[in-house]
């Protein structure tokens, strides 16, 4: 699990490279920016209309880098979040859910999708955009739907180890996706076993006490014992 973690990153880091130029040139931009604006700040308390420009000045810096969609996307759900503070009542603190409007938790899990986790009570499409970014990230979705479920197993089947209790059709979806899913289902009906195995030759070595039915399967489809 941990080579496979470290093999997502390495992709996601090729990737965003190949998006937007060289990371550490990148950091550099974004430094120079958000310095530059808290330099300009007479009040040098952080407010929450401060961290939405900051947030675009970094999708301006990648900008600069990517003609991406989704920065352009982002800078407008940034600028809709700063209209609704604007409109709050001056003798009126803009409210902590006010600041957790979907748009910003999307550009975060969209970002990095274990921001997840800082979240409360994120909506279902925050926890699918999170999921699309980083599947494991499904670890941090307290009560996740089955709809969520599924769509971490399609993505990783070896994600099934972060979900509690899952059904028999998640477990079956994650079964036909990853050989080792298997060994992460406590006690999994025969159906699963038969899935598991149908699957792979090498199943049936992660299921403990498999059924005869299940050992006859692997003797007809493999030929071993």
């Amino acid at each position: 699990m941990a080579n496979e973690f470290l093999k997502e990153l390495e992709s996601v880091l090729e990737e965003r490279d190949l998006q937007y130029g060289d990371s550490s040139k990148q950091l550099k931009v974004i430094a120079n920016l958000w310095e530059t604006y808290l330099y300009a700040k007479d009040d040098k308390l952080m407010s929450e209309k401060d961290v939405a420009n900051m947030m675009i000045l970094l999708k301006v810096a990648r900008s600069i880098a990517s003609d991406h969609k989704d920065n352009q996307v982002d800078i407008a759900g940034y600028s809709a979040l700063i209209s609704k503070l604007n409109q709050a009542k001056p003798d009126e603190p803009a409210s902590r859910e006010s600041v957790q409007l979907e748009a910003v938790q999307l550009a975060a899990v969209k970002e990095n999708g274990y921001a997840i986790q800082y979240i409360d009570n994120p909506s279902e499409e925050v926890q699918l955009a999170a999921i699309k970014r980083n599947v494991y990230s499904i670890e941090y979705i307290n009560n996740p739907s089955e709809a969520i479920q599924l769509a971490a197993v399609k993505a990783k089947g070896g994600a099934i180890e972060y979900i509690k209790n899952p059904s028999e059709a998640i477990q079956l979806e994650a079964v036909k996706r990853d050989l080792y899913a298997i060994s992460y289902i406590k006690n999994p009906s025969e159906a699963v076993q038969l899935a598991a195995v149908k699957n792979s030759e090498y199943a049936i070595e992660y299921i403990k006490n498999p059924s005869k039915r299940v050992k006859q399967l692997h003797r007809e489809l493999y030929g071993n014992s």
